[in-house]
């Protein structure tokens, strides 16, 4: 067997479990200080919503992509070191990058709008690009939440070839594509998860706060694995 066959056969649903388990692991070594940093992207976020809109809120898409990337050097200095440091996040210089990956939330509000008009109806201008109230189920505004998980999953290691490995955002995004097709039974498993807390978000939205860092954290143990088996 080849060491790509390899690569390919290692990975089954039951690995996304494993990583789920090391991601909870590194969790527990600053659970607080990575929760409140996590929180930081939808805080600061939410203030750029509160400037006119629609232009707001394309903003706050925009920053907040390029602000949940930084979680990335982060987590990689918990997991070498053990300890957690706010200045670690920005060890990076390739801001450039991380600028222009930002657009991907664009293209994930896109998405995410698109699935509203068809859930919500013509309601759904109002509610995301003006930010005013609607009739709206909570049901609803979970599905649109989360039907950004396919592209979330196919981006999920772009920041990490940007900020570890220092690419540039087309080949980082080639290479977190190329990642997906070697480990998506894991990464499914992973992506339910994701979808699942999002979805909950309008009924909990402590489910975004609390859960969403262990996803992160899990991609990251996840990467690691991919990382050594690309060698």
């Amino acid at each position: 067997m080849t060491s790509g066959n390899k690569a390919k056969a290692a990975f089954t649903y039951a690995t996304g479990w494993q990583w789920l388990k090391e991601g909870f692991a590194l969790l527990r070594k600053s659970p607080v200080k990575i929760i409140l940093f996590a929180m930081l992207p939808m805080l600061l976020s939410g203030f750029i919503q509160l400037l006119p809109a629609p232009y707001s809120i394309i903003t706050s898409k925009w920053f907040g992509a390029a602000a949940v990337a930084l979680l990335w050097p982060l987590l990689h200095h918990i997991n070498l070191t053990g300890q957690f440091s706010f200045k670690s996040a920005f060890s990076s210089g390739n801001w450039s990058s991380v600028a222009l990956f930002g657009l991907t939330g664009i293209a994930m509000a896109a998405m995410q709008f698109g699935v509203a008009m068809l859930v919500i109806g013509p309601d759904a201008i109002d509610l995301l690009l003006h930010m005013k109230q609607t009739e709206v189920a909570r049901w609803q505004l979970g599905l649109v939440f989360a039907s950004a998980m396919p592209l979330m999953l196919l981006l999920s290691f772009a920041p990490a070839r940007i900020l570890l490995e220092n690419q540039r955002v087309m080949k980082a995004i080639s290479e977190s594509i190329h990642f997906f097709t070697k480990a998506w039974k894991p990464l499914l498993i992973i992506g339910i998860g994701y979808a699942l807390i999002l979805f909950a978000a309008p009924y909990i939205i402590l489910s975004v706060i609390i859960f969403g860092p262990l996803m992160s954290c899990a991609l990251y143990a996840g990467y690691t694995h991919l990382l050594a088996l690309s060698k």
